[in-house]
């Protein structure tokens, strides 16, 4: 767990790089994720890079797409 200073400090990149959305994990808590992306007034997305779920045999593939699109919204300042 990040301490408060921590949280300040990655805030302020956050705010001063122009970052639009934060990403968290869906097998972790998001909490840290989702106060940084309140204090910078950002998004937060998911990314899932083990495909946690389902075992048919396109889910992985399935997750994947997911999280290219994620990032590609991101990117493009959509998150």
């Amino acid at each position: 767990e990040l301490s408060a200073g921590d949280i300040v400090r990655l805030t302020a990149k956050v705010k001063g790089n122009g970052i639009s959305v934060v990403f968290a994990e869906p097998q972790s808590s998001k909490r840290t994720a989702e106060l940084i992306a309140r204090e910078a007034s950002i998004e937060v997305s998911i990314l899932d890079p083990v495909a946690t779920g389902e075992m048919h045999p396109d889910y992985y593939e399935k997750v994947m797409r997911e999280n290219l699109q994620g990032l590609k919204s991101a990117l493009e300042g959509r998150p």
